[in-house]
């Protein structure tokens, strides 16, 4: 944390077991960031199987490398296919210790790209699989201002 009091803040979404995962910029000196970044990729989600979950990682910046803040977590089963769902997650600390809240935006679509198999029959699009996972961090909001301290404001 800064000497202001206010964080230098990054996020990292990720969905732990895969390659699935990007890092946001760094937003300066603030508890209430706003990012609009986005990523995402090839990610199946199979009617058969648990489709897993976004981890979301909010971290300070500073002279001394990263430190987290917090973290929430987004079960990727109340993400819907192709309509963008937005979520406010709690974040915690390692103490289970509520420090905030994060902003994240998620949409299951589906890509023929990624089922491209030329020696196949005709391509049929009626059941199509959810191939591709699209997520961004909108803002996080109620950041501590110093070590311990919590903003217990709800987000808009």
């Amino acid at each position: 944390l800064m000497s202001s009091g206010k964080p230098d803040v990054l996020a990292t979404l990720r969905v732990p077991g895969t390659d699935l995962s990007f890092t946001t910029g760094v937003r300066r000196k603030t508890r209430n960031p706003v990012w609009k970044e986005s990523g995402g990729g090839e990610y199946e989600a199979a009617d058969d199987k648990d489709p897993g979950e976004i981890e979301v990682i909010v971290e300070s910046s500073g002279v001394g490398g990263r430190k987290k803040i917090g973290a929430g977590i987004l079960k990727l089963t109340t993400v819907r296919r192709e309509f963008r769902v937005r979520h406010w997650l709690m974040l915690r600390d390692d103490n289970r210790k509520k420090v905030g809240f994060v902003c994240v935006v998620a949409c299951w679509t589906h890509d023929p790209k990624l089922v491209f198999d030329p020696f196949a029959g005709p391509v049929q699009y009626k059941n199509r699989l959810q191939n591709e996972l699209q997520i961004a961090v909108y803002r996080a909001r109620g950041l501590p201002h110093r070590e311990g301290a919590l903003d217990t404001s709800l987000p808009n």
